[in-house]
């Protein structure tokens, strides 16, 4: 299994975030979440999704539980997508973790997200423009056991 190959049908991507279906298409439908899964009219078949793509839905589903929006929760993971593809890989060279903050006008919608190599101190934690306030870190290599285990869950009960 490659971690770009769509293999993983809608039940998989709610058994990791603990939506419903109906959550995710709503999500897909008005935040824009998976844009390139909005197929529709002749030769329509059921959506799959890569690994990495579970990997961002249970971001999206984690910011949301924290109090961002839909919108904002897909601006976020989208921007990590590339971390959950090299993680997947086993890379050394890829960043580990990655700092959200609110309210700082950095990049669209006033989000900024900092990312952390495996290892940092507190001073990493000061965004560039020397903001010390409050963020999200998220640890995105449990992030990628979390959906494997469940990956491996649902193979498992498929046998």
């Amino acid at each position: 299994m490659t971690s770009l190959a769509k293999i993983f049908s809608t039940g998989v991507v709610c058994s990791v975030t603990g939506w419903l279906p109906a959550d995710l298409r709503a999500l897909r439908n008005r935040n824009g979440l998976f844009p390139e899964t909005r197929q529709g009219g002749v030769g329509y078949t059921w959506t799959k999704y890569s690994f990495v793509d579970l990997c961002v839905a249970d971001v999206v589903a984690r910011m949301m539980r924290l109090g961002f929006s839909g919108s904002e929760a897909v601006s976020i993971a989208s921007a990590l997508d590339d971390i959950f593809y090299y993680l997947c890989k086993d890379s050394e060279t890829t960043d580990r973790w990655a700092m959200v903050r609110r309210g700082i006008a950095q990049i669209a919608g006033g989000i900024a997200i900092k990312r952390l190599g495996s290892s940092f101190s507190s001073s990493d934690l000061t965004m560039d423009n020397g903001d010390p306030g409050a963020g999200v870190l998220i640890d995105c290599l449990e992030i990628v056991a979390h959906v494997r285990a469940v990956v491996d869950a649902a193979r498992e009960s498929a046998r």
